[in-house]
């Protein structure tokens, strides 16, 4: 898996990081990129052309950072 902190748009950075990712899986984790982002992230995941699931932080944490920051996660 890949953990990421909002390094560029997902798109070129599943190229950088594809070869990284491997089949095999830890027990009880998905394999994948897990990224933090912000903002309004529609255009950029329609991008992908590829299925991934969003995670709202505000649903985990109150503080104001994470008013607009998302989990994002793309399975391998």
């Amino acid at each position: 898996m890949v953990i990421s902190r909002a390094v560029t748009r997902m798109k070129p950075f599943r190229h950088w990081v594809h070869q990284k990712l491997d089949a095999e899986r830890l027990p009880g984790l998905s394999n994948g990129i897990y990224a933090l982002k912000g903002g309004d992230l529609d255009e950029e995941m329609r991008e992908i052309k590829a299925p991934y699931q969003e995670i709202s932080l505000t649903d985990y944490f109150e503080e104001d950072f994470f008013e607009t920051k998302k989990l994002i996660f793309v399975p391998y």
